[in-house]
């Protein structure tokens, strides 16, 4: 009994040090999905084209924010003109804005 909890707590330090260092390498990218009891780790592998580059990360966060320019465009594309005018005129720094004086 106690010998196979050894052989199977030795089994999980060797499969855990293989994901560690195959995670260093940017093999694979390590995530953690939270459940409503509990949380379990897990692993995705990268693609081989981004890990020769070595910029999986800076590939990820380019196409990142090209989405968000993209979903801009499209929103201001569904805003009507006379919202986007008033928008403008809200968002813009005013300039020559009355002060307020106290007496």
């Amino acid at each position: 009994m106690v010998q196979d909890y050894q052989e199977e707590m030795q089994e999980y330090y060797t499969e855990r040090a293989e994901l560690l260092s195959k995670s260093e390498a940017g093999e694979i990218t390590l995530y953690i999905w939270v459940g409503r009891n509990d949380v379990t780790l897990g692993y995705k592998a990268v693609p081989v084209k981004q890990r020769e580059d070595g910029s999986a990360s800076t590939a990820i966060i380019a196409d990142l924010k090209a989405k968000d320019m993209r979903n801009k465009e499209i929103a201001v594309e569904h805003t009507s003109p006379t919202q986007r005018s008033k928008s403008k005129r809200l968002t813009s720094p005013r300039r020559n804005s009355p002060t307020r004086k106290t007496r």
